[in-house]
Formats: structure tokens, C-alpha cells, sequence
């Protein structure tokens, strides 16, 4: 349920204090060092794992979640800097996860195509002794068998160039991200790279919009401290219509008769605590933010306790 809520933090808006910007270097260090640790951990998920697009909506998500519990840890005043630093450090971990996939399979592969290159085939080396000796008199059928043995065997040597050919391509970065496509067709330059770079956008923005859900949570900058819900209540019919002549959110006269109202109190660990009202509006069954015209003195909080109290579907919280 999303809500719409009035903040009245005098602290809200203003620079990073000293102690504020150790906590966003901690929380910056921190998120890099995790990320950094996720990228690992996902380059080491076998080929047949790294789904296209979804493995990197997966990764996005699962660091967006890393990064934002590191913001709750850290206590860090949300800011649109946090939120593009956050997008800039999963963007790194989607590349570095590629990259560092990338570099695992090389070993590998340079092994495999060191073997194959210098594959001793027994067979293959009689037919090549076979075909390099002088041909001396032949009989027409000796003649082509020897044309039919040249023409395999020059087969043979082509399927084995071109098999290392595409392992060896794939030791390149390029060579790599085409060989991702492959299980979905031969994609020529430059689609494979774009479709990279659209993952890379589409994870980071996954994990961002996790992150970015923080936004919405009330901050007290004072005291360092999210505001938690002290006071609920759901209201309808005049006390309804009080409560929004008390806020000025909307014009009495556009409630139904079925409409409610579902209040809530936030408040932070202050001597004298910073205040929130989120308000929803459920009509017809489906609850929608309202947006409150004007930030509530201690008098017009006074009402509303009253209002809320005064109702039977109250529910003070602890």
C-alpha cells in the first residue's frame, strides 16, 4: 500500500552534516565491498544459470537489497545522490560480474583448444603421411579411393579449424558476448553488445527501484532515526470529513458514503518528535494517497488524536 505523507522536518533539505557524510562514506564503502561480493559470488554460477535478462534483473535486485539494508544500517538521510550512487554501484557489479565470467572460462577454453591443437591423432596422421607420398602407378579404382580419402580428410581438417576458430573467438570480449546469444540464434555485431548493455540498464534499474523505495520512508535528521507509526485509525462518515476540513486534503463533499479514511501517525525519537500524517483514501475497495494541503500544528495534532481516538475501528499502536 503506497501513502502519501506531510513531512514537517525543519532539518529536511539542507546539506550533509559532518557526521551525516561519515555515514554515507561508511554506507558508500560498505555497499561497494558487498556488491563487490555478490559480483563474485554470481560470476561463479555456471553458463546454463545466467539466464538472459532475468539473471541480471535477479543480480540488480538482490544488490538493490543489499545496498538499501546497508542504508538502514548506516542510518543515512535519503537523498537523490544515494539513489545514483546506489545505481552506479550495481551497474559496476553487472559489469564486473560479466567480466569476471569472462575471465573464468579463459583458462578453461585456452586449456581445451591447446589440447586440440596439438592432438596427435593417430589416424589423421597416417592419412596425411597416405596422401603427402608420391603417387606412382595407379589403378583407376586406387586413384579414387585416394581422391575420396584426400576429400574427408580435407573435411576433417576444416570442421577441426573452424571448431578452434570459435573457441578462440570466444577468449575476446566480443567473442564472448556473442557466444551468450548463441542458444538463441547467430546474432551479428553490434546486437549481442547492445543487448549486454540493455541488461546491464535493465539490472541496474531494477536494483534502484529497490532501492529508491526508501525514499518513501520518513527520516529525522536530528536523531538519526526512521519515524516509526505511533497512531492508526480508519475513519469514515464525519469524522472522515473533520479530519480532511482539519488537513485541507480535499473537499468534504467529494466523500461517498462508503469511503474511508486510513490515518497514520509517524513520529521520531526527539524530545520534541517530528510529526507525519500519511493519509489513504479507500474508495470502492482500492485505497489511493491523498495528498495533504497543510502541515499540521500541535493543535490540529490535538484533533486528530481526538478524532482517531473517538472512533471504534481505532488501532493505537505500541
Amino acid at each position: 500500500m503506497s501513502t502519501s505523507t506531510l513531512t514537517h522536518d525543519p532539518h529536511h533539505g539542507r546539506p550533509f552534516s559532518g557526521r551525516e557524510l561519515a555515514r554515507v562514506a561508511g554506507w558508500t564503502a560498505a555497499s561497494a565491498c558487498g556488491v563487490a561480493v555478490l559480483s563474485v559470488v554470481a560470476a561463479q554460477v555456471p553458463e546454463r544459470g545466467r539466464l538472459l535478462v532475468w539473471f541480471a534483473i535477479a543480480f540488480g535486485l538482490l544488490a538493490g537489497g543489499v545496498v538499501m539494508w546497508l542504508i538502514q544500517w548506516f542510518r543515512v538521510p535519503f537523498a537523490r545522490t544515494i539513489t545514483l550512487t546506489a545505481t552506479l554501484l550495481i551497474a559496476a557489479g553487472e559489469v564486473a560480474t560479466s567480466v569476471m565470467a569472462h575471465h573464468r572460462q579463459t583458462p578453461e577454453l585456452e586449456r581445451i583448444i591447446a589440447n586440440r591443437r596439438d592432438d596427435k591423432n593417430p589416424l589423421a596422421a597416417a592419412e596425411s603421411q597416405f596422401l603427402e607420398k608420391p603417387v606412382g602407378e595407379e589403378s583407376p579404382e586406387a586413384r579414387l579411393a585416394r581422391e575420396q580419402l584426400r576429400t574427408e580428410h580435407d573435411r576433417s581438417e576444416r570442421i577441426r579449424r573452424e571448431w578452434l576458430a570459435v573457441r578462440e573467438r570466444r577468449l575476446t570480449w566480443r567473442g564472448f558476448l556473442h557466444h551468450r546469444v548463441s542458444s538463441v540464434g547467430a546474432w551479428p555485431t553490434p546486437w549481442p553488445e547492445l543487448l549486454w548493455l540493455a541488461e546491464v540498464a535493465v539490472g541496474s534499474a531494477a536494483g534502484a527501484w529497490l532501492v529508491s523505495r526508501a525514499a518513501h520512508r520518513p527520516f529525522c535528521r536530528r536523531c538519526s532515526t526512521w519515524l516509526e507509526p505511533t497512531r492508526s485509525a480508519t475513519l469514515c462518515d464525519d469524522a472522515a470529513r473533520q479530519v480532511l476540513e482539519l488537513l485541507s486534503a480535499t473537499p468534504p463533499d467529494s466523500l461517498a458514503a462508503d469511503d474511508r479514511l486510513h490515518l497514520r501517525l509517524l513520529s521520531c525519537r526527539c524530545p520534541q518528535p517530528t510529526t507525519e500524517v500519511a493519509c489513504n483514501l479507500e474508495h470502492s475497495g482500492r485505497r489511493s494517497p491523498l495528498c495533504l494541503a497543510a502541515q499540521p500544528t500541535s493543535d490540529q495534532l490535538r484533533q486528530l488524536l481526538v478524532l482517531m481516538t473517538s472512533q471504534p475501528t481505532v488501532d493505537l499502536l505500541p
